[in-house]
């Protein structure tokens, strides 16, 4: 054998069942509060801030290592990703589309819930 394999051992810590599910109906309402709030603006606003001067300095500037880009770009993706994953958690859920038969039932029983029927003898 050239060489000889060295084993390490990570330790990581197990999530809890209540902090690892982010589909919760409160966990839901908590974040869409959190998107209102000024001070959570002020931070996504500074994190996007933070990726355009990464951006900039990834186009204009000029490095001495390949680290140093390396650096940079792993700046860029992950602030960019850090910024979807909070618009997409934030969000408020898309309702899905309805089909044209399923919006015309609808609007025929929106239609005849207003209706006042006269003579209808159903109480009886």
């Amino acid at each position: 054998m050239w060489f000889k394999p060295k084993y390490r051992i990570v330790e990581i810590e197990r999530p809890r069942a209540q902090s690892a599910q982010f589909d919760g109906p409160e966990l839901r309402e908590g974040l869409k509060a959190l998107a209102g709030n000024p001070f959570f603006k002020a931070i996504t606003s500074r994190l996007r801030t933070q990726r355009y001067a990464l951006e900039s300095r990834l186009k204009e500037a000029r490095f001495d290592k390949i680290e140093d880009v390396s650096f940079v770009q792993s700046g860029v993706f992950w602030t960019g990703w850090l910024e979807r994953e909070i618009a997409r958690l934030t969000a408020e859920p898309q309702k899905p589309e309805l089909t044209p038969e399923q919006q015309e039932i609808e609007a025929f029983q929106a239609i005849d819930a207003l209706l006042v029927r006269v003579g209808d003898n159903t109480e009886n």
